[in-house]
């Protein structure tokens, strides 16, 4: 106990010397750090939800294109059957060069 009692007393001396000024004691000290890491954590997170976010917006606008595009395909398909009914073949399907272009 007497050398727990000089060790104990040591330590606070040290400790009054170096850290008074920021933390009053150890248990000060690791809620501080502890809140720091906590802190960091929560901003990792907050940035990588803001990327996915992001990516689900951007993949969103282009799933939107691709609605648009299949949409206009059959008006396309029907306004070239008017124009070029030459390029129906005897199955009635269109050749292969304009089904190439309705893809694109």
């Amino acid at each position: 106990e007497e050398c727990a009692e000089n060790m104990s007393f040591r330590v606070d001396k040290a400790w009054r010397q170096r850290c008074s000024q920021r933390f009053r004691n150890i248990l000060d000290m690791v809620a501080k750090k502890a809140d720091h890491s906590v802190l960091r954590l929560l901003q990792i997170s907050q940035q990588h939800i803001e990327s996915q976010l992001e990516r689900v917006k951007h993949e969103r606008e282009l799933w939107k294109e691709v609605v648009e595009r299949r949409q206009q395909q059959p008006m396309q398909l029907a306004l070239s059957m008017k124009e070029h009914p030459a390029d129906l073949g005897s199955s009635g399907a269109l050749a292969p060069q304009s089904q190439r272009a309705l893809r694109r």
